[in-house]
């Protein structure tokens, strides 16, 4: 059965290079310490870390072991040019691929007949 889990690493294994991974300050407190090997700032009302593929096989980990899909109230994704690419909220409640997302058909039809929401 496939999880928010599941489709939360999928999203990041699709991102392009050097995309932006905002994570909305009311979630885990521990994001931060957490991901700290990667670049990050400290915006106002979130945190975001740039997505490498040179550190994707680090993040998946991270993601996976830590449970983060649990723990992120708010998020989204934008590729390199600023372009939001991936939103989810309440906890992945509601998942919502952009257009421009590699993949985007491709994950719909993975969870249609799922419980994950992703549109």
């Amino acid at each position: 059965m496939l999880t928010e889990k599941d489709l939360l690493l999928d999203i990041i294994s699709n991102v392009p290079n050097n995309s932006k991974w905002y994570i909305s300050k009311n979630s885990w407190d521990k994001i931060p310490f957490i991901l700290k090997n990667f670049d990050f700032n400290d915006e106002i009302d979130e945190w975001v870390f740039e997505i490498e593929k040179d550190k994707l096989t680090i993040l998946l980990n991270i993601v996976e072991n830590e449970e983060l899909y649990d723990k992120i109230i708010r998020q989204f994704i934008t590729d390199k040019r600023g372009k939001i690419i991936m939103e989810s909220f309440d906890v992945m409640a509601i998942t919502i691929l952009g257009d421009s997302f590699p993949s985007k058909d491709i994950l719909i039809d993975k969870y249609f007949d799922t419980d994950v929401s992703v549109e």
